[in-house]
């Protein structure tokens, strides 16, 4: 019997060692998990809020027709991190973005009445200010659902 005991306390003892070391490795892969997760939360709020900076420049820029040194500037500060978020594909969708959105506004501040007292300056290409600013905005309307496909692909979060 007591023979036994001792046989039973010297396996106990004997499985200790692994048990603790199994437990350990178990804690220390729950922890990297755990920061996995975290990191993954992390990037996905940061990525969301470059993805609703191009929505509110999209919206504002269609509902007004209009492009202000202002709209461009906060878009390129919400969006300041995109090159380290994403891959190359969003950096150049919202440089081109900017572009077409800095088109736009330079093609406002072009623009004249032509029903206006003042007469139009030199050179002046009514017809193609128009054009340009019908193009642009089109183009910027219609960036809503490539923003949308292009973005899911870093916020799909199943």
């Amino acid at each position: 019997m007591y023979e036994n005991a001792m046989h039973l306390v010297n396996v106990l003892q004997a499985l200790l060692t692994p048990t603790i070391g199994a437990i350990t490795a178990y804690i220390a892969w729950r922890q990297y998990h755990d920061g996995k997760v975290k990191l993954d939360l992390d990037r996905y709020e940061k990525r969301l809020v470059a993805y609703k900076a191009v929505r509110a420049f999209l919206s504002d820029v269609v509902a007004t027709a209009q492009v202000k040194t202002e709209d461009i500037r906060r878009l390129r500060i919400e969006t300041s991190e995109a090159g380290f978020l994403f891959g190359r594909d969003i950096p150049d969708f919202i440089n081109d973005l900017v572009r077409h959105g800095a088109s736009l506004g330079a093609a406002n501040d072009s623009y004249r009445d032509m029903n206006a007292p003042l007469p139009a300056p030199a050179g002046y290409d009514h017809a193609a200010i128009v054009t340009t600013k019908r193009d642009e905005l089109h183009w910027l309307n219609e960036q809503f659902e490539i923003a949308e496909r292009k973005f899911r692909e870093y916020l799909n979060v199943s």
